[in-house]
């Protein structure tokens, strides 16, 4: 199973879901091995310094991600496995794209709110919250005293609040490097200010917010997961599209944009659209207990229904029963 993060986290915050799922294979006499990784600037994976801005914004479009997806499967096919994509937002929408790109890659994608652009008039009726996440991200605070400084944070305010305590203490652990002092950024009025010891986080704020902004450029997803003639390229037989509630926390007469956007992404995917009320879009990482259920029993369901990644009878079918 590949599991692939959403935008400003890393591959470590899927901690707690690895450990369901090394738990719920071994309850079921299974053998199963999990893979994840630290997509581009993100955690671990490093922005070159050389970059320029203009660098910096094409390597960090969305289609790089389904590139960095590539990537590791390439590594992962080469130890001739089967594999089950896992995808959260943005690691949902780049398995999606690499699977279009590169169809029969996957035996199986499960991708939770996969963010694509979608015409407003296509969402349906009510009203759809889109929060501004360009913006939010640059205003996050990104350096602190210690790591047990940023975790006493982070698990005190939403959304971290409410996630499971093993995936927020992996996001600090591992999504944070020393802060030395010697570097220094522009104030507004063009001096240098010099920050002293600690920790920052290793994704900078600018970059989690060139990542969103550019997801608002994307084009619609029936361009990018389709071709010419509306067909679709994903020829992945088995595929599950699951959304969490479709009630705002704040306020439940609006509707959250991946949850209103998920069953056109099924519909174009030919997908099996599953919902789960409990959950917000940071579902797998609050409720990871839950989350694994989920995902074993779609894994389960597509090696039943065999795994011919050709087959798109195969698919639809399997998606049918996946409904009832």
């Amino acid at each position: 199973m590949l599991l692939v993060h959403a935008n400003g986290f890393h591959g470590r915050v899927f901690d707690p879901v690895v450990k369901c799922l090394f738990a719920r294979a071994r309850h079921r006499g299974r053998a199963v091995r999990v893979i994840s990784f630290d997509m581009r600037a993100h955690g671990g994976s490093t922005v070159p310094v050389s970059w320029s801005a203009s660098e910096k914004k094409n390597n960090l479009r969305w289609n790089k991600f389904a590139d960095d997806v590539l990537a590791v499967v390439g590594f992962v096919k080469n130890a001739k496995l089967n594999l089950h994509v896992i995808g959260h937002s943005l690691g949902a929408h780049a398995a999606l794209r690499a699977e279009a790109r590169c169809p029969g890659t996957f035996k199986s994608i499960y991708a939770f709110e996969p963010i694509f652009m979608v015409d407003a008039a296509k969402l349906g009726r009510g009203n759809v919250f889109s929060p501004d996440l360009t913006t939010a991200a640059r205003k996050r605070k990104e350096r602190f005293a210690s790591k047990a400084t940023a975790l006493a944070v982070f698990k005190s305010k939403p959304p971290m609040n409410a996630f499971h305590a093993k995936a927020v203490a992996s996001y600090v652990e591992y999504g944070f490097v020393e802060d030395t002092g010697d570097t220094s950024t522009a104030t507004n009025d063009g001096e240098k200010q010099t920050h002293g010891a600690g920790v920052r986080l290793a994704m900078s704020k600018e970059n989690e917010a060139l990542v969103f902004a550019n997801g608002g450029e994307e084009r619609e997803v029936n361009f990018l997961l389709c071709d010419a003639d509306g067909a679709s390229l994903i020829t992945c037989p088995h595929v599950t599209i699951a959304r969490g509630s479709t009630q705002a926390g704040h306020d439940k007469s609006l509707v959250p944009f991946p949850a209103a956007m998920a069953p056109i992404v099924a519909n174009v995917t030919g997908g099996a659209l599953e919902t789960h009320s409990e959950w917000n879009h940071f579902g797998p990482l609050c409720d990871p207990e839950s989350f694994t259920s989920s995902v074993w029993e779609h894994c389960e369901r597509s090696e039943r229904a065999g795994s011919d990644p050709r087959s798109l009878a195969l698919r639809r079918e399997s998606t049918v029963r996946a409904r009832l």
